[in-house]
């Protein structure tokens, strides 16, 4: 009878005690990958390092820059001066929550230059896309990192405000 009690024990109790801290709470949702949280959204450029410092932008009083990421690993993005596209590629999370990151562009539509100043934006956006090494996310933004954990370039999503 005393062995009776422990099979039971083993083969029914202790399983469903074990498979029963594997079920999703209603409340608990998995994890989306990088690439589903920043895909398909247009992100404002809100804020870029010059090289020397970092340049945070107001929304609606600086840059019109803009970046959108397409679920097939190509990017368009607009610096407020010319258009953009390229490539891209996230891989999984570190223990630090940010992830590996490739960003590669290429083709700019015309390169049009209205000033110096506009111009040094430009380039300066365009280098820190293409020298990004790690994306942090937040809930609606994220940020691109070069391999020295100095934050390249700081974007933000407005949902279908206007910007």
């Amino acid at each position: 009878m005393k062995y009776s009690r422990l099979l039971l024990l083993c083969f029914v109790c202790f399983p469903a005690l074990v498979l029963s801290g594997c079920v999703l709470l209603p409340s608990e949702k998995p994890d989306r990958t990088i690439s589903d949280q920043i895909s398909g959204k247009e992100w404002l450029l809100a804020g870029y390092s010059n090289g020397n410092i970092f340049i945070p932008l107001e929304a609606d009083h600086g840059s019109r820059a803009v970046i959108e990421f397409n679920a097939d690993g190509t990017l368009e993005g607009d610096t407020g001066i010319n258009e953009f596209s390229g490539q891209w590629t996230v891989k999984a999370r570190r223990t630090d929550g940010s992830a590996p990151v490739s960003i590669s562009v290429g083709d700019i539509t015309d390169p049009l230059v209205l000033n110096e100043t506009a111009s040094k934006f430009e380039q300066d956006m365009l280098r820190g896309l293409n020298s990004a090494v790690r994306m942090q996310t937040g809930t609606d933004s994220f940020t691109l990192l070069s391999d020295e954990d100095t934050i390249l370039l700081y974007f933000i999503f407005r949902g279908d405000s206007l910007f």
